[in-house]
């Protein structure tokens, strides 16, 4: 029997955000608290419970083994206060944001899931680099990127899970469906998910003749002017097309979208060159991959993590352009037996990012 070991895990954006990152960490979290002692350790405060109630019901995890804690890390305490602090763990895990720091646990894991293109250089950074012992990814894309830039081995990609057994196929109906936070990008260096050429795609189908479908878009507004502004421009773009936009769908309300919706649309990436911003496409893609498991045939753009996810013309389309876009779904519209056929491939596709193989290899890297 495996020895129990003292984990603590920290990400800068917990707890604030509830993207496809974090349901990846609390994912990582849920498993190692099964048999091991965890700790979520908190830089910008919160109610231990309020956190643990967030993520549980953003991502239908059971939390209720995990330790919340405030930590040092991230914050302005001294140096030696931050560093003692991770002494205590057998474990650390961080998921970064390009930033760095010094652990004294006896195993530290990093995990990258931004394709950061700038160099991690000087030698400070080059010993904090080497002070942890593993490294992982979100993908194989990622993990490319890191390795040109950071000048490092990166020896696992760890992929996000989906539970089959949880996003399952209903009936479908004539609902094409896209699931992403709504944020400009303007003012970062994330990936938007072009929500706007989604609604310009659809009301041109629609202005040529499409008729009896519904483009569903579902997905928080992230804090900031700019965002909210951006939600605007894409809502005022809707209005008088047969489109719905929800900001605050509940989990289960969310699952019954993908249950029912025949196509998945993705645009994070549109019109961006990958190998010169790679932050600016999707990094892996959790969505469309919740999507395909539910039998809804994704049509997503063509670069970074989507290319490992989809298999062009065996379970979805890739592409790169509006008129590809356009072209791709109506196939689809127009033969059903190809949009039922695609929709069994892609479930059988996602199983094959299951959680047995996020464990197997989480407990490698655990050691």
């Amino acid at each position: 029997m495996a020895q129990t070991k003292r984990i603590g895990l920290y990400s800068p954006y917990v707890p604030e955000h509830a993207g496809g990152g974090e349901r990846y960490f609390m994912s990582v979290t849920e498993i190692l608290s099964e048999s091991h002692d965890v700790t979520m350790l908190l830089a910008r405060g919160g109610d231990e419970q309020a956190v643990r109630e967030k993520y549980e019901q953003a991502f239908h995890l059971d939390l209720s083994r995990v330790h919340f804690k405030q930590t040092a890390i991230g914050t302005r305490a001294s140096f030696l206060t931050k560093v003692l602090e991770t002494a205590q763990y057998d474990v650390l895990y961080y998921l970064t944001d390009g930033s760095l720091f010094f652990s004294l646990a006896k195993r530290n894991i990093l995990h990258i899931q931004f394709p950061f293109a700038f160099v991690q250089s000087g030698l400070i950074n080059r010993v904090k680099l080497w002070n942890w012992h593993i490294c992982n990814t979100n993908s194989a894309f990622t993990k490319k990127i890191i390795e040109q830039w950071w000048k490092i081995s990166v020896p696992f990609v760890h992929y996000p899970y989906v539970d089959s057994a949880l996003y399952v196929p209903a009936t479908k109906e004539q609902i094409i469906l896209s699931v992403g936070r709504f944020f400009s990008g303007e003012k970062s260096v994330m990936h938007c998910k072009r929500q706007d050429i989604m609604v310009k795609v659809f009301r041109s189908m629609v202005n040529h003749g499409l008729k009896g479908w519904k483009l569903v878009l579902i997905g928080s507004i992230d804090p900031g002017e700019d965002n909210a502004a951006y939600a605007a421009r894409v809502a005022t773009a809707a209005k008088g097309y047969p489109i719905k936009i929800l900001h605050n769908a509940s989990f289960d309300m969310l699952k019954q979208y993908y249950a029912v919706s025949s196509v998945y649309w993705h645009a994070a990436g549109f019109s961006i060159d990958e190998e010169k911003e790679p932050t600016k496409v999707e990094h892996f893609g959790i969505s469309p991959l919740e999507a395909m498991s539910s039998e809804a045939v994704p049509v997503v753009v063509g670069k970074g993590g989507l290319k490992e996810i989809v298999e062009h013309g065996v379970s979805g389309f890739l592409w790169q352009t509006e008129e590809e876009l356009t072209r791709n779904t109506a196939q689809l519209i127009e033969n059903h037996d190809m949009m039922e056929t695609m929709g069994q491939k892609a479930r059988e596709r996602a199983k094959f990012f299951s959680k047995e193989q996020f464990r197997k290899t989480l407990e490698e890297m655990i050691g």
